[in-house]
């Protein structure tokens, strides 16, 4: 694979002596990573993009292993995506990923999928993290742990411009209880609680399948508040609202406006509480 030495490195060729602004992973879609449109799941997305994440980290000197040396750990606190043309089954994709610096307590991360073959945009995504004191589980100063240089390696590239905001739950709608989830040992990560990516999966197994499984998810967002453990029981509540409630943003230059204006859109928000705490908020939209 070719290598730009300028700002995006493949991660089977990677050069120890240049700043790497961005890395880039080429994969295909496996059958395991698909729905049962045979689209590309959210699920396995994020799961990708903490890999790709920690590997860039990694690569520019404060990963797992740099924190983990320093009792602390980097934890994702929002995830926002919009899909602009979702992957299927067997469609090879590059991921990249890169950091756009701090951003008051938050360390911005990018990450995009393109389309190998045409270059043009598949998923679009920024996310904002934290880092955490292991033992005491409570958030730390970013310059108290990172290298001086840190920044050196950010990138000003935006695959979304606007970070992610808080989610606020909707106005006068009625937010029903949908299901409740027990954290069981497949949700566990290697840091013994429930695995960001696993909080989509909760959330779409309480959506009407009715939505689910006849259209497409065309963005979502995830902010996390709180962790949970083996065993803890999490309420899911869920609400459609109406699909122009948002304090997010949407963009898509790739897409036809006349083409997206004939779509038919479904919005909606979810919460996860457990033991009285808010442990996630997300507002989901999908299109037909």
């Amino acid at each position: 694979m070719k290598q730009d030495t300028t700002s995006e490195t493949y991660r089977s060729d990677i050069s120890k002596s240049q700043i790497i602004n961005s890395l880039t992973l080429r994969e295909k879609v496996k059958a395991f990573q698909a729905d049962s449109q045979k689209y590309y799941k959210p699920y396995n997305f994020m799961c990708a993009t903490q890999d790709i994440a920690n590997d860039h980290a990694e690569l520019i000197g404060f990963g797992y292993d740099a924190l983990f040396k320093q009792n602390a750990a980097w934890v994702l606190s929002r995830f926002k995506v919009e899909i602009d043309h979702t992957p299927r089954l067997y469609d090879e994709i590059d991921l990249s990923t890169w950091h756009k610096g701090p951003q008051g307590p938050f360390w911005i991360r990018d990450f995009q999928v393109n389309n190998p073959k045409t270059g043009e945009s598949m998923i679009r995504c920024t996310s904002s993290w934290v880092i955490i004191d292991l033992k005491e589980r409570k958030m730390k100063h970013l310059e108290s742990v990172l290298p001086l240089d840190a920044e050196a390696s950010k990138n000003d590239k935006d695959a979304i411009s606007i970070a992610c905001k808080k989610i606020r739950a909707p106005k006068n709608i009625k937010i029903n209880l949908s299901g409740k989830h027990k954290v069981v040992y497949s949700d566990l990560d290697m840091n013994r609680h429930a695995n960001n990516a696993k909080y989509i999966e909760w959330i779409l197994d309480y959506i009407d399948t009715e939505i689910t499984s006849y259209y497409t998810i065309s963005s979502f967002q995830i902010n996390f508040n709180h962790e949970t453990y083996l065993s803890d029981i999490v309420e899911i509540y869920t609400a459609e609202i109406d699909p122009s409630h948002s304090d997010n943003e949407h963009t898509n230059s790739n897409e036809n406006t006349d083409k997206e204006n004939t779509k038919h859109y479904r919005k909606f928000y979810a919460q996860g509480l457990c033991e009285g705490k808010n442990i996630f908020q997300a507002e989901l939209t999908f299109a037909k």
